[in-house]
């Protein structure tokens, strides 16, 4: 089901990366498995977190960053939304946590999402719908993870894949500026198994076992507690249904193809969203990508790419279409107007972490 939006603008978006840099080709597996790894996936090197550093305090710099830089004054943002599948505490939300230190009204509305690859486009579904019910002009979409925490440093199919990132989109309200934004979201359920921690929630609480490293049926090596990712079967499902997916929104909001200046899809890995840009019949110059530098950034991978390839769209106004994709399974595609008043920020996390207990 499509949801529209008019006079909804991306105003801003910032990125904030852990300044720690993991180098594929330094990872302890052999060379041979390292080589047709970075070739196939496309990911030389990720930015990863240090054991205390978490999703939020990656989030609040990013966040903190550009409400000072687009001088904003946190009591106009009536609207949060937080998507992390990472967050502080199981409870309270850190959604809460987020709105007092950036200094938010008490009045905003505040909401955590649990979503993963295909949380910047649910996020940003949310916010639009959020912002376009209440008396604001602006909200905070805030996106991100530290996915590198739960992959085991022996799991060749999750460490050389997985970096961190968090992100801040700020959106605003006006009638002055006529735009339309298009989203259409989904899932399938019926394969949750492909990419899941199966230890640590109340399915399946922690126990002496869940710290066992063993080696599965593909000769994987990992722990239960840990990322556990069936690469085939989300290849498979990233190949052959998002490309029909992408068409049929296309088709839907009946789109020109061609009036679309960018393609900016979850960064997977490289052979994967070449196959679905090729599949889509798309001119291989209008996608964008940061997997060579950031890998894949779970949530905060569309945002990553918005902002690491921020020369691309600085200069007129862009159409683009937004695809994630993955984890539940659950995809969405949107299509965005981003203007050439758009700013965006990436910055490096270089202090210790400010959402702590502590």
């Amino acid at each position: 089901m499509l949801s529209t939006f008019n006079n909804i603008h991306i105003k801003s978006v910032s990125t904030c990366v852990p300044s720690n840099i993991e180098r594929n080709a330094d990872l302890q597996f052999d060379s041979e498995t390292l080589a047709r790894m970075i070739q196939q996936t496309g990911i030389e090197e990720r930015r990863v977190v240090d054991e205390k550093t978490c999703s939020t305090d990656l989030i609040y710099e990013a966040a903190k960053e550009l409400i000072e830089k687009e001088n904003i004054n946190p009591l106009d943002i009536g609207v949060l939304v937080l998507v992390t599948q990472f967050a502080d505490y199981v409870v309270p939300s850190s959604a809460h946590i987020i709105q007092k230190k950036l200094g938010l009204s008490n009045n905003a509305l505040a909401i955590q999402v649990n979503e993963g690859c295909s949380g910047y486009v649910y996020g940003l579904q949310l916010g639009y719908s959020l912002l376009s019910v209440n008396n604001t002009k602006h909200a905070l979409v805030l996106v991100g993870d530290t996915t590198s925490r739960v992959c085991y440093k022996d799991d060749k199919s999750t460490r050389p894949l997985f970096g961190d990132a968090g992100s801040a989109t700020l959106l605003y309200k006006s009638d002055s500026h006529t735009s339309k934004s298009v989203f259409e979201l989904g899932g399938d359920g019926s394969k949750f198994e492909d990419i899941i921690m199966k230890d640590g929630g109340f399915r399946n609480p922690i126990s002496e076992d869940s710290f066992i490293p063993f080696t599965d049926d593909k000769g994987i090596y990992s722990r239960p507690m840990d990322l556990k990712l069936d690469g085939m079967n989300v290849f498979m499902f990233g190949i052959r249904v998002v490309p029909k997916l992408i068409k049929r929104f296309i088709a839907e909001t009946r789109l020109n193809i061609d009036d679309v200046n960018y393609f900016i899809l979850h960064q997977a890995n490289m052979a994967m969203n070449k196959k679905i840009i090729h599949k889509i019949g798309v001119d291989s110059n209008k996608a964008l990508y940061s997997l060579k530098e950031f890998g894949n950034t779970a949530c905060a991978s569309i945002p990553m790419t918005i902002t690491h390839k921020s020369s691309k769209l600085r200069s007129k106004h862009n159409k683009v279409i937004l695809c994630g994709f993955g984890i539940g399974m659950s995809w969405g595609v949107c299509s965005i107007d981003f203007t050439k008043d758009t700013t965006y920020y990436q910055i490096e996390y270089l202090s210790k972490p400010l959402l702590s207990s502590n």
